[in-house]
C-alpha cells in the first residue's frame, strides 16, 4: 500500500494502547481449508474467502471463483414491496442465501490490484467481521466474507458480481471498487435479488430498493464541494477530475451547478485517469488554460486561477501533487477524501492549509469517540499494517458491517436474503456513532445521509505534526 508512516502522532499512541487492550480469542473459520490445504488452485490472487482470519492475509482460503450453480435470485419471495422491486425476486430459503446453521457467507468486491489499491477497504469488513466472530458471531453463526478483485476493470468486476451470484452470497457488504461499482449495482439488487450494503456513493447506489448506501452521494458531495469553495472565498477556481470512472458526469455538473449557484466561474476542467503515471501535463493545463469564463481581471491578487478543486482517488492525488510541487504552483485546494494516512507526506507541501469533505466525523480530530476508537482498535488488532492506509472510505466500509449486523440481528434464526431485506427496512435512526443516524424504509430507494463536515489541514507538513481538524459543523444538503 505504499508508505505505512502513522496518521498522527497523537493517533499512534492511541493505536497502540488501543492494540494492548483489544483481547479475547478468535473461533476460527474453515471453509475449504481441510480438504485443500489452506489454499485453493484457482484465479490467482481475485478470490478469497476469509476461512481464517487473523493479523493479515497469509491464512486466507482462497476459493476458485464459481461456488455454486445456483443464482441467489432465484428464491421464490417477492420483491422488497416496490414496483422496482427485484426481477427474480429475493431469495426466501437459507439454502439459497448462504446461510447454514453455524455460518453467514457475505460477498466482497474489492479493487486489490491495478491503479487503486482497496484491500484496505476489504481488511476493514473483515476486521468488523472477525470482532463479531471473537463475541460469539450473530445469532449463533459466524460471519464468513468471500471476496474478489476487481482489478480496476469493468470486465472483472462483473466477473467478481456473476462469482458472488454463484457463492449464493446472503448480500455484498462495504464493497469499494470505482471503476466498475455503479455498473453492477442493477444487476446485483435488481436482476439478481442481492442486498447491498454499502459502496462508495455512486449514483446508482441510489436507485434501487435492495441497495442500502450508508454515505452520501458523490452528486451531493459535488454539491457541497461547491458551496464550500465559495465560503473560502475562492473566485475563479480550476477543476481537476477523474474521467475513467463510468459516473463521475452527473458528479461534476453538481459541482459546477453549485458553483454557479454561489457565484463561482470556473476557469477550466480538466480530465484525468488513475492510470495516469504523470500529473505534469494536467497541472500545465490547470494553472494556465482559462477556457471557461473571465479569470485574470477580478480574481484576488491577480491569481488565475485563484484555487483548485480536486476529485481523485488517494493515489492520484499524490501524483498531482508532487506536479503541482515540480511546478511551484500552491493554491488554495478544497478536495474530497484528502484524509488518507499513508499518502501524506506524499502530499508535500500541497496538504498544508488544504481543505477536505467527509461525511464521517474523523478520527484525526476525535480519538475519543467510541465507533473511532472501536474501528481504530479492530483494525489495529487484525490488520495492523492496513492502519496508515485508513481514511474515509474504510469508515465507509465499517459503517456498512455495522448496519449490515444489526440488520442480521433483527432477522433472528430465520436468515435469509427476504428477511434480511426486511429487517434493513425497519432501521430507523440507527447511530453509527460518527454520521448522522440513518433511516431505511421499504417501497423506494434510500437515500439515508444528506450530510458532511469539512476537515482543514494544519499549514504544516505532516513529517512536522501536521494534521487535520474539523472546522465546520455537519452541513447537510437536499
Amino acid at each position: 500500500m505504499g508508505d505505512r508512516a502513522m496518521i498522527s502522532e497523537k493517533l499512534a499512541v492511541a493505536f497502540i494502547t488501543l492494540s494492548l487492550v483489544m483481547g479475547g480469542g478468535l473461533a476460527y473459520l474453515t471453509i475449504d481449508a481441510i480438504n485443500h490445504g489452506g489454499r485453493v488452485a484457482g484465479t490467482a490472487g481475485t478470490t478469497g474467502t476469509d476461512a481464517t482470519p487473523g493479523a493479515d492475509t497469509t491464512g486466507d482460503t482462497g476459493s476458485s471463483g464459481s461456488g455454486g450453480a445456483g443464482s441467489g435470485g432465484a428464491g421464490s419471495s417477492s420483491g422488497s414491496g416496490s414496483s422496482r422491486g427485484p426481477s427474480g425476486g429475493i431469495a426466501n430459503t437459507q439454502a439459497a442465501s448462504g446461510v447454514t446453521g453455524d455460518q453467514i457467507l457475505v460477498g466482497g468486491i474489492f479493487d486489490m490490484t491495478g491503479a487503486v489499491d482497496s484491500s484496505v477497504e476489504r481488511d476493514t469488513v473483515r476486521a468488523y467481521f472477525n470482532k463479531v466472530n471473537a463475541a460469539g458471531g450473530v445469532n449463533g453463526r459466524k460471519l464468513v466474507l468471500t471476496y474478489c478483485d476487481s482489478q480496476y476493470d469493468n470486465v472483472q468486476t462483473h466477473n467478481c458480481s456473476n462469482e458472488m451470484v454463484s457463492a449464493k452470497v446472503l448480500a455484498v457488504v462495504g464493497w469499494t471498487a470505482p471503476k466498475g461499482e455503479n455498473n453492477e449495482v442493477k444487476f446485483l439488487a435488481q436482476d439478481q435479488g442481492i442486498p447491498i450494503v454499502g459502496g462508495l456513493g455512486t449514483p446508482d447506489e441510489y436507485a434501487y430498493p435492495l441497495s442500502y448506501p450508508v454515505s452520501t452521494p458523490f452528486t451531493r458531495t459535488g454539491t457541497a464541494l461547491g458551496a464550500q469553495v465559495a465560503a473560502a472565498g475562492i473566485k475563479h477556481p480550476a477543476i481537476i477530475t477523474l474521467t475513467d470512472v463510468p459516473w463521475i458526469a452527473p458528479v461534476r455538473q453538481k459541482l459546477v451547478d453549485a458553483l454557479h449557484a454561489n457565484g463561482v466561474q470556473e476557469t477550466h476542467i480538466e480530465d484525468a485517469t488513475a492510470t495516469d503515471p504523470d500529473y505534469t501535463g494536467h497541472v500545465g493545463n490547470l494553472m494556465h488554460s482559462s477556457d471557461r469564463g473571465p479569470c485574470a481581471a477580478n480574481a484576488p491578487g491577480g491569481a488565475c486561477p485563484d484555487g483548485l478543486i480536486a476529485a481523485l482517488d488517494p493515489f492520484s492525488y499524490s501524483r498531482l501533487f508532487q506536479a503541482m510541487n515540480r511546478s511551484t504552483w500552491h493554491p488554495p485546494v478544497v478536495a474530497g477524501g484528502l484524509d488518507k494516512g499513508n499518502q501524506q507526506d506524499r502530499y508535500a507541501g500541497q496538504i498544508e492549509g488544504s481543505r477536505s469533505l467527509v461525511p464521517f466525523l474523523s478520527p484525526y480530530d476525535h480519538p475519543s469517540n467510541a465507533t473511532v476508537t472501536d474501528y481504530l482498535g479492530a483494525v489495529q488488532h487484525y490488520y495492523p499494517n492496513q492502519v496508515p492506509a485508513l481514511d474515509v472510505y474504510t469508515q465507509i466500509s465499517w459503517t456498512s458491517a455495522q448496519v449490515f449486523v444489526e440488520a442480521v440481528k433483527r432477522a433472528g434464526a430465520n436468515l435469509t436474503r427476504k428477511t434480511l431485506v426486511d429487517a434493513l427496512n425497519t432501521i430507523q435512526n440507527f447511530d453509527t456513532g460518527w454520521s448522522k443516524p440513518i433511516s431505511y424504509s421499504a417501497g423506494g430507494s434510500h437515500d439515508p445521509n444528506h450530510c458532511v463536515v469539512f476537515m482543514q489541514h494544519d499549514n504544516k507538513s505532516s513529517q512536522s505534526g501536521g494534521t487535520w481538524h474539523q472546522y465546520t459543523d455537519w452541513q447537510c444538503f437536499p
